[in-house]
């Protein structure tokens, strides 16, 4: 019952915060003079959450189910001299679940999405799930910043992937200039981890493998979680706004004694007479293994030294006043598969779809089409699309690590913000359909909880 004490008394701090901080709204972007003022002119907030999610898979296998609800806490002081201290943290409930300790019975596999809402690293653990998710202090000039501490980013690569209970947070030093309105750089080191579905903090190396590890290119079980060294991970990056409307972004990912990862994208709009919109993308990724990639063994190394991958990418979109159009495509190279921690955040490729990945492919064809329609008087975003993934066979371990089959996508979704006495509430319905495309050798493993399925998602979201 101690975490029980600890939540009121958190719930009790935040009241009294926000009473606070509604008192001086007035001067609160003013920079404080006194102790008092910095404590008293910040601003506190909450987010209660509630996630109802189905996995309904065919024939026999099992389904699961999961509803649970999260209560948010955050607060920042006021600026002193350009300082400002942030903290916050979240408690999860289980109101209504599956027993996931309980695998299928006809092919043992463990559950692959609703454990997503709990502890992916304990499958009996779905209550008071705590965890202390920001915690850092903040220097600001002009619009550029310096982080240190627990904090949220969200970069290509490493990124909230908020489509669970709890985002992903890391933890080090991170710092954002904005010189001016078109120039962008950002960049700094991160040290450790706390993964989505996890409770914990870990250093990153170690954070690698709290998610399923799959197999190794030689068709053995990875046994690289727990078993990688590395000092963290540097990252340096930025874009640039040049006058003629192309953007061009860039950013280097360098986790040391395991691999560097090299992203680079442009993108042109074209305005049309009518005030139509067509925007041209193109994107490049570049992966190389650092020294044996973590570990000398290779049965518990992350990427096999001397290896590489290339991902490549394009879109096409088009926009008439509050809908687009896109059509995008992935292309992995069959040199190697392409590996990016799970635990970090999404891909940024073109063809990404919520609810699956392109992490541990090789020699890969993806191609979407995709749909977004917002209506801000009705405050209603409607988007979803159909995408084909092509991928090597199940058995060719070498370039598919988690045996997953090529299949057809389909994602329907709609967010809708309510107003008047519910504003602040928003919902969230998500449907995700995939059929395989893929021989499968009578094996079901290779069907359960990836083809042949839909999970849907139902979100509600409640924020003052």
């Amino acid at each position: 019952m101690k975490i029980n004490k600890y939540f009121i008394l958190s719930i009790l701090l935040f009241i009294f915060l926000s009473k606070e901080a509604e008192a001086q709204n007035a001067t609160i972007q003013k920079d404080s003079t006194t102790l008092r003022q910095v404590f008293t002119r910040g601003k506190a907030s909450c987010l209660l959450r509630n996630f109802l999610m189905v996995n309904d898979n065919q024939g026999q296998l099992t389904d699961t189910y999961g509803y649970a609800v999260a209560g948010v806490l955050g607060y920042q002081t006021a600026k002193y001299k350009g300082f400002q201290l942030g903290v916050g943290g979240s408690v999860t409930y289980n109101i209504a679940s599956s027993d996931f300790t309980q695998n299928d019975a006809l092919t043992n596999a463990p559950d692959r999405y609703v454990i997503g809402l709990y502890d992916v690293t304990n499958f009996s653990q779905k209550n008071e799930l705590v965890r202390i998710e920001e915690l850092f202090l903040r220097y600001t000039w002009k619009k550029s910043s310096i982080n240190f501490g627990k904090q949220l980013l969200a970069l290509p690569f490493i990124n909230p992937q908020d489509g669970r209970m709890r985002p992903s947070f890391v933890e080090g030093l991170w710092i954002d200039l904005n010189p001016n309105a078109n120039l962008h750089f950002e960049g700094g080191y991160l040290y450790r981890s706390a993964p989505r579905s996890t409770q914990k903090w870990y250093g990153m190396a170690e954070s690698i493998g709290t998610y399923p590890t799959g197999l190794n290119p030689d068709g053995s079980r990875s046994g690289y979680a727990n078993n990688l060294t590395s000092k963290g991970l540097f990252l340096i990056g930025g874009h640039y706004q040049f006058k003629n409307q192309v953007k061009l972004t860039f950013r280097n990912y360098f986790l040391e004694n395991i691999y560097n990862l090299t992203f680079a994208q442009i993108e042109k709009n074209f305005s049309l007479k009518n005030k139509d919109k067509v925007l041209i993308a193109f994107q490049a990724n570049r992966q190389d293994a650092v020294n044996q990639g973590g570990n000398a063994d290779l049965a518990k190394t992350y990427i096999e030294p001397n290896t590489y991958s290339w991902v490549l990418g394009g879109r096409i979109a088009y926009q008439r006043k509050n809908t687009q159009f896109l059509l995008n495509y992935t292309r992995i190279t069959a040199d190697s598969r392409f590996l990016s921690p799970r635990e970090w955040g999404l891909e940024p490729f073109f063809t990404f779809m919520k609810r699956e990945r392109s992490d541990g492919f090789g020699d890969v064809h993806a191609v979407n089409l995709y749909f977004i329609h917002q209506i801000p008087q009705k405050r209603l975003r409607l988007e979803g699309g159909i995408g084909h993934y092509q991928l090597p066979d199940v058995k060719n371990t070498r370039l598919n690590k988690y045996g997953m089959p090529s299949f057809f996508q389909f994602n329907a979704e709609m967010r809708y913000r309510f107003k008047g006495f519910l504003e602040g509430l928003d919902v969230q319905l998500l449907a995700t359909y995939k059929i395989n495309e893929g021989e499968l050798y009578d094996n079901e493993r290779y069907r359960i909880n990836k083809v042949d399925m839909v999970n849907y998602n139902v979100v509600l979201n409640y924020r003052f």
